[in-house]
């Protein structure tokens, strides 16, 4: 629990500067890991297409990749692997519909690689009618949320391995606030970033 704690407070003094040089840890352009811009720019962002490729997450992901939490596998964890994103990626694929992510953050230092971004979409709005409820919003009825938009954040820590390929993801996705956008307990956000975002 203290070796956490540590690694969150490191990650949002990182990510707050100035405590660090400028541009001693955030990356841009050709800086930015081949595999990660893989996973978000070509696989994460189209779950249908470039997420069911596998040669495409395979140049992203290690044959031993594991993801925490793992819904796939919840208790034990272990893997999934490239094979279990494609399953993922296709619940993500039927369930919502213009999904769309965008890196506003890429920070390495050795290894890791911390990666905050911005994603929305649009609940599909032909589910079908068997379909009562969307796994990642439980208790909520589908019908109620149909055609219905969010913005929301994701903070991930990839760990890759020494062939640059991601063999772990720690990732967190702020749901919360995505549900009460669906729910119109809040307005809705318009998916645009400018440059200045964060700043």
């Amino acid at each position: 629990m203290k070796k956490t704690l540590t690694v969150l407070a490191l990650i949002a003094t990182t990510l707050a500067g100035p405590a660090f040089a400028e541009g001693q840890f955030t990356l841009t352009g050709d800086d930015v890991p081949r595999a990660i811009e893989v996973f978000y720019d070509e696989v994460v962002a189209d779950p249908l297409g470039g997420g069911q490729n596998i040669d495409l997450i395979r140049q992203a992901l290690a044959p031993d990749w594991e993801t925490r939490p793992n819904p796939l596998n919840p208790v034990g964890g272990d893997g999934p692997g490239p094979e279990g994103l494609m399953t993922i990626l296709q619940g993500w694929g039927t369930f919502m519909v213009d999904l769309k992510i965008e890196r506003i953050r890429t920070i390495r230092q050795g290894n890791d690689v911390i990666v905050l971004s911005r994603f929305g979409a649009t609940i599909n709005p032909d589910l079908p009618a068997e379909i009562a409820e969307i796994p990642i919003f439980p208790g909520i009825p589908a019908a109620d949320i149909k055609g219905r938009s969010f913005v929301s954040m994701a903070l991930d820590i990839q760990v890759l391995n020494e062939d640059g390929l991601i063999h772990r993801t720690w990732h967190l996705e702020d749901w919360s606030s995505a549900q009460a956008q669906l729910l119109g307990q809040v307005p809705s956000v318009e998916f645009s970033l400018s440059e200045d975002y964060l700043d």
